[in-house]
């Protein structure tokens, strides 16, 4: 951590280098949030704000490792991480004493909250939970290899009773979306860690403008990218 953000490189891919920036902005918050003098004492809250945002940063880098490497799958695995956190850490914010709850778990097999019953707390409006919903099945089942996903749980599929084969290597769209998500995931990982340190701080607030500056850009650039692919697949298909 207490790395500062760089600039993209030449040739470096534009979604690549905005989520790198998010997650370097993560990792100062934390340290941040670590550096925040008396009378701002280490609460429960506070200890789990910085544990999650760093798991958070530490998995998108990850993310990132595998996009260079066209792991398309790895890589969706990992939003599952990032999606689990960014829901304990938002349910922790809406109400700090969970935080010692969370601290304070012991179960092995499980974790503190399951996601249906966080996803049913946090977006009470049942469109909003549907859709956060689908995304989270659609992610699991890459993550456990669910054979009904085809090609985006296996670079090669079998399907009955067709008897069909389907091939398929990583798509380098489909990769840079997953690190988008994940991205996106993580600025919000970050902006509902915040207010589980306490008081508003200068370095905080400004450290959480620069990650929103930075998912807007990065918002700009995937919707940029999906015209370019739309005008391609038109092109081809005229």
């Amino acid at each position: 951590m207490g790395s500062s953000a760089a600039p993209p490189s030449q040739g470096e891919d534009r979604t690549l280098a905005l989520a790198r920036e998010i997650r370097l902005h993560a990792n100062e918050l934390v340290c941040d949030m670590a550096a925040q003098p008396l009378p701002h004492p280490y609460t429960n809250a506070r200890w789990a704000a910085m544990m999650i945002l760093a798991r958070a940063s530490e998995c998108l880098a990850s993310i990132e490792l595998l996009a260079l490497h066209g792991q398309e799958r790895d890589a969706a695995v990992l939003v599952v991480v990032l999606l689990e956190l960014q829901y304990d850490v938002a349910y922790i914010a809406a109400n700090l004493d969970r935080a010692a709850v969370w601290l304070a778990h012991a179960a092995e097999g499980r974790k503190p909250w399951s996601v249906r019953t966080l996803q049913e707390e946090l977006y009470p409006t049942v469109s909003e939970r549907q859709s956060h919903q689908a995304n989270y099945q659609r992610f699991s089942m890459v993550k456990h290899s669910n054979p009904v996903a085809g090609t985006n749980s296996f670079p090669v599929a079998f399907a009955l009773p067709t008897r069909s084969l389907d091939v398929r290597s990583s798509s380098p769209d489909v990769t840079i979306a997953y690190v988008f998500s994940a991205a996106v995931i993580c600025a919000a990982i970050a902006a509902a860690a915040a207010p589980c340190m306490g008081p508003s701080q200068p370095a905080v607030a400004t450290r959480l403008e620069s990650v929103r500056a930075l998912e807007a850009q990065l918002s700009r650039e995937m919707e940029r990218r999906m015209i370019e692919i739309l005008v391609e697949g038109g092109a081809h298909g005229g």
